[in-house]
């Protein structure tokens, strides 16, 4: 009986410092998920020439199958993110979404 209630308690304690420190929290923005890599570049590249660091991520998920993510970051703050966001929404009209990780 003693062994499983210092584990639970153990993991707990393992989460908590995990997410507390903020400097080590990074956001990035989401500015879709395509099914091919032509649509995704084409996208990169347009976020490239509007002065956005963007790159492309491959990824199979459960639902959709093999998808290809453009993410633009990561930024240092919550702020810095949404700042981004805003602008790339006004000027590029591009719906980003914010991620955090």
């Amino acid at each position: 009986r003693k062994d499983p209630s210092p584990e639970p308690m153990g993991k707990k304690k393992e989460k908590t410092p995990v997410a507390a420190p903020s400097g080590e929290v990074k956001f990035m923005l989401q500015a879709g998920a395509m099914k091919t890599r032509e649509t995704a570049d084409a996208l990169r590249k347009r976020l490239d020439r509007g002065g956005y660091k963007a790159k492309v991520i491959h990824a199979t998920t459960v639902n959709h199958g093999e998808v290809y993510r453009v993410r633009v970051g990561p930024f240092g703050s919550r702020d810095e993110a949404m700042k981004a966001r805003k602008a790339i929404r006004g000027e590029m009209k591009i719906d980003v979404i914010l991620m955090r990780g």
